[in-house]
């Protein structure tokens, strides 16, 4: 899966590890795009973050990071 960052200036292959942060990061193991988004709130990166395990889930190929 193809996951273009918050800031639209990038996209990356879906890394192996993605994670939500308590400070309200997407962050990744990519060492050149180690953060995917910043929110407002953890519970907010943590609906993101299932977000992209669900696109993954259904076999879709893209996922655009929310800017909110």
């Amino acid at each position: 899966m193809k996951i273009m960052i918050q800031s639209r200036r990038v996209v990356i292959e879906q890394p192996r590890c993605v994670w939500a942060a308590s400070d309200g990061k997407v962050e990744t193991n990519n060492r050149r795009v180690p953060v995917l988004g910043i929110y407002e709130s953890e519970s907010r990166a943590v609906e993101v973050l299932a977000e992209i395990f669900d696109y993954q889930r259904r076999g879709k190929v893209n996922y655009i990071m929310p800017e909110k």
